[in-house]
Parts: structure tokens; C-alpha cells; sequence
């Protein structure tokens, strides 16, 4: 016998969104590729910024 009852519909309702926010949140691992790209590109961004900054400092001229 089904219980159609107020109570035992939100209980089941919050009950389903409990277990589709459990789902949701699991993070998915990235493959390897994708971490690994990442971290060259984050290299380069620094990489880059720090070349930028001695030209820039190589291009004034020194006062002393």
C-alpha cells in the first residue's frame, strides 16, 4: 500500500535531493593531460611575467 500522504512526500523529496547533492559534489577526477597542461600553462604565465619585468627594468635607465 502506497503511503500518499503529505508527510511521506517531502520526506522522499528531501530525501532524493540529499542524494542528488551527494552526487553532484563528488568531484571527478581530471585525466593526467589536463593537470599536466595546466601546470605548463601557469608556468608560462610566470615564466613570462618574470622575462617582461627584467626587460622592463633592463630597458630604464639606471640614475647613479
Amino acid at each position: 500500500m502506497k503511503d500518499n500522504s503529505p508527510l511521506a512526500r517531502a520526506k522522499a523529496e528531501n530525501s532524493f535531493r540529499d542524494v542528488q547533492g551527494k552526487t553532484a559534489s563528488k568531484a571527478v577526477p581530471k585525466p593526467q593531460y589536463e593537470v599536466e597542461g595546466e601546470q605548463l600553462r601557469e608556468k608560462i604565465a610566470r615564466l613570462k611575467s618574470l622575462r617582461e619585468a627584467k626587460e622592463t627594468a633592463q630597458s630604464k635607465p639606471s640614475k647613479r
